[in-house]
């Protein structure tokens, strides 16, 4: 239900925002731990709460260094037009412009990757998934 993504989404984000000085092996504990129920959590996303995991990972990334979410982004990618539905296609574009938005160019190797990525994949059958990569083509910051 909305209330457990909410629960879920709020407890996932104190926990990796409380991260920022933990050692190595450490924050590979909390990935291992956290990268399924994320993705577990884009399996099941529905309209009405992929807004609060789009403000979990937005919180979680901004103003961190993107090396600190190497597993995140990998997670993340891996997830890039898998073909499941439209909706959720769409739903794992908003996640990538969400955390490369959020990393401005802090990351731009991978910026670079995921825009290249976009530009191969622009002529896709679903209009709105078009409109989505056009929209994180113009709106992820330009990267040199």
């Amino acid at each position: 239900t909305e209330s457990h993504h909410r629960f879920a989404a709020e407890l996932i984000t104190s926990v990796t925002r409380g991260s920022k000085h933990w050692t190595f092996s450490d924050l590979q504990k909390m990935w291992d731990t956290l990268i399924p129920l994320i993705a577990k959590a884009m399996d099941v996303v529905s309209s009405e709460t992929l807004h609060m995991w789009l403000a979990c990972i937005s919180w979680i990334v901004e103003d961190r260094d993107p090396r600190r979410f190497s597993r995140l982004i990998k997670a993340a990618k891996s997830s890039f037009l898998n073909g499941r539905t439209i909706f959720h296609d769409a739903s794992n574009l908003f996640l990538l412009e969400t955390i490369f938005c959020q990393f401005e160019w802090k990351y731009a190797e991978g910026l670079h990757q995921l825009l290249a990525e976009v530009s191969t994949n622009l002529n896709i059958n679903y209009k709105n998934i078009r409109d989505k990569m056009g929209h994180i083509i113009i709106t992820c910051p330009p990267v040199i």
